[in-house]
């Protein structure tokens, strides 16, 4: 499969031709270059603007499907294909969170289960057969650099970089997990606290089974809590 190719803006901030990964490595090496954005995978040049640089066109194409959508981004001199993506729709997902997170009536009120539940480290575009996924991110060099967490109450998204690989998500990580490097059984080496904007999820992950770990008080972002 084609490897992708790295977007680059011209030290205005306009867009540029898209550059071979090897070129963009070179670029930040020699310091001509800077990283704008992770995701996805951006640099900005520090001497060259869009005045004095050639550039062509590129058309956006999207290919819509009932699980996952796909975009390329082809240049049109020679139709080749420079960039592409998959966007996996969350309908799945959310229907699996809502079975799995079972309401039961107790004196009058109602009580959500508080699991624990099954959970699986997946690769994008592998499936599994039951259970709540959560997707592996790769870095910039092709290695899982995180995981993309669900909460299994409200569906709310987020991301855990694992020890050492948090540069891929932000360039100033402060909270980084040991994973085991088990999907079908993973176990992460800190709990997982979020709170604000309605969710309210503390849990642990341990041998494959989301296990709650009780109601953390509000926040604003995701914290992580030593054994």
């Amino acid at each position: 499969m084609q490897q992708n190719r790295v977007f680059v803006l011209g030290h205005d901030g306009q867009p540029l031709d898209l550059c071979h990964p090897a070129r963009a490595r070179q670029l930040l090496r020699r310091g001509r270059a800077a990283v704008f954005r992770h995701h996805p995978f951006t640099i900005i040049l520090k001497d060259r603007t869009s005045e004095n640089s050639v550039t062509h066109p590129h058309r956006l194409t999207i290919d819509p499907g009932a699980k996952t959508t796909g975009i390329a981004l082809v240049r049109e001199t020679d139709a080749r294909v420079v960039w592409a993506a998959e966007i996996h729709h969350r309908g799945d997902t959310i229907r699996r969170a809502l079975a799995t997170t079972q309401e039961r009536v107790e004196g009058g009120k109602s009580v959500v289960s508080a699991g624990p539940w099954r959970v699986r480290f997946l690769e994008k575009g592998d499936e599994a057969p039951d259970g709540i996924v959560w997707r592996l991110l790769k870095g910039p060099d092709g290695q899982s650099a995180g995981v993309q967490f669900i909460c299994p109450w409200c569906g709310e998204r987020g991301i855990i970089p694992f020890r050492g690989r948090g540069a891929a998500f932000s360039p100033f990580p402060v909270l980084e997990w040991d994973w085991n490097g088990s999907l079908d059984t993973p176990t992460l080496s800190q709990s997982i606290l979020v709170a604000g904007d309605g969710c309210n999820m503390h849990v642990w992950v341990r041998d494959g089974w989301i296990v709650d770990a009780g109601t953390p008080p509000h926040g604003r972002s995701a914290a992580a809590h030593e054994a």
